[in-house]
């Protein structure tokens, strides 16, 4: 469903700056998995495990007639004592997000969650409903790809060769910002010369230390919102990031794969178009 002010006159002379809302596309996959491997495989090929925060995503799932129980991306953290969502103890988080859903929707089968063994800590549905099991069983799984603040996104090859900061100030003013790539479809939308090595927004913030993306202890952020990904999308080879000479702070972009590298160095970059983020960083 598609939301936009725009007048018709202009609107397919404005798609891109026009969209204001595009809800979540949902896509059951038809293959029995373990509630991990589901996630991994929907971070990979979608954004990630479904969402839902309303009835009306619910009902957008098109899912088999005969089909029983299907993965969602609810799991419950143990970790978190909060009571929130039912009368459980443990905080129900989304694999998306990893936090609850933010109006506090819920929609559990009679009697559920249960907890009827410790490892009940992921979420199926069936027929709408949501029931706590054991996440290590194997069954289908709905993935989902947007967001509630999706706008399209356009990619763009600059062949020009500026400084990580350089590229960034040019993205900047001629475009929305460097490049986010979030999964494996955005990389695919990357037309990029073979063997070319071109910036992507992706920096490494040395004041965080927050352990994520990979075990480098520091915090690889993206320059249009100076947050990790929402997704935990990552793309290094066997040997990087490995921040060589202690000044490898900024990411380029080679056959798909990400490298760390020196920020001062002049390559090629990606500039992307799209609805600018609030609150974006300035210069590293």
């Amino acid at each position: 469903m598609l939301h936009s002010s725009c007048p018709w006159s202009l609107y397919f002379l404005s798609l891109v700056f026009c969209f204001h809302t595009v809800f979540y596309e949902y896509h059951f996959i038809n293959t029995a998995m373990t509630w991990t491997n589901a996630q991994q495989y929907c971070r990979l090929h979608y954004n990630d495990m479904a969402t839902f925060t309303s009835r009306e995503d619910v009902q957008r799932v098109k899912r088999p007639s005969d089909y029983t129980y299907a993965w969602i991306g609810l799991f419950d953290d143990t970790a978190s004592w909060k009571r929130i969502m039912g009368n459980d103890s443990n905080s129900w988080r989304w694999s998306a997000t990893e936090t609850t859903s933010p109006g506090g929707y819920q929609i559990w089968e009679a009697g559920e969650p249960d907890f009827n063994s410790a490892a009940n800590t992921c979420v199926m549905m069936r027929n709408g409903m949501w029931a706590d099991t054991n996440c290590m069983n194997s069954i289908y799984f709905v993935c989902f790809r947007g967001s509630k603040e999706y706008i399209l996104i356009e990619y763009h090859y600059v062949n020009l060769k500026l400084s990580w900061a350089g590229a960034q100030q040019y993205c900047r003013e001629h475009y929305t910002d460097l490049a986010t790539v979030e999964n494996e479809e955005d990389v695919n939308k990357l037309k990029i010369p073979d063997n070319t090595w071109a910036w992507i927004g992706l920096f490494d913030d040395p004041a965080s230390w927050k352990g994520v993306m990979t075990s480098d202890s520091n915090s690889w952020r993206w320059s249009s919102t100076g947050t990790t990904s929402p997704g935990g999308y990552q793309n290094w080879p066997s040997n990087d990031p490995n921040n060589y000479g202690a000044k490898e702070l900024c990411v380029y972009i080679q056959n798909g794969l990400w490298r760390d590298y020196s920020c001062t160095t002049a390559l090629h970059f990606f500039c992307y178009t799209g609805k600018a983020p609030m609150n974006a960083p300035d210069h590293i």
